[in-house]
């Protein structure tokens, strides 16, 4: 049972990608500051945010769900800005690959809530 926001499990697995991915980036070139870090980190941290968004509207179902697609595509924004991050060679494959796999693990949960909430 979901008794509080940090219950959810990708709220939290949210959380700490977004803080992984604030990590990461600080290594980024200087010239990267105002846009392609600023981009990913927003990316990133909005996820978490909208699923906070959608509980704190859990008594309005279509509100919900509603923010819980924001979320998804949050997700899918972060994926974009990660592959485009090794493709400038800011981040190894490899990282680029442990990333990828758990955001699509919280883009899977993110859906499994939207159909069932």
């Amino acid at each position: 049972m979901i008794a509080k926001l940090e219950d959810m499990d990708v709220y939290v697995s949210s959380l700490e990608l977004a803080m992984e991915v604030f990590a990461l980036t600080k290594q980024f070139p200087a010239p990267e500051l105002y846009s392609l870090c600023s981009q990913l980190n927003r990316a990133a941290r909005s996820v978490s945010l909208n699923i906070a968004e959608g509980w704190g509207r859990r008594f309005y179902p279509n509100e919900t769900k509603k923010a819980f697609v924001y979320a998804l595509g949050s997700t899918e924004e972060t994926i974009s800005a990660l592959k485009i991050s090794m493709d400038c060679g800011y981040i190894p494959s490899e990282k680029y690959e442990l990333l990828l796999g758990n955001y699509r693990k919280i883009a899977a949960q993110l859906y499994r809530l939207y159909k069932n909430w």
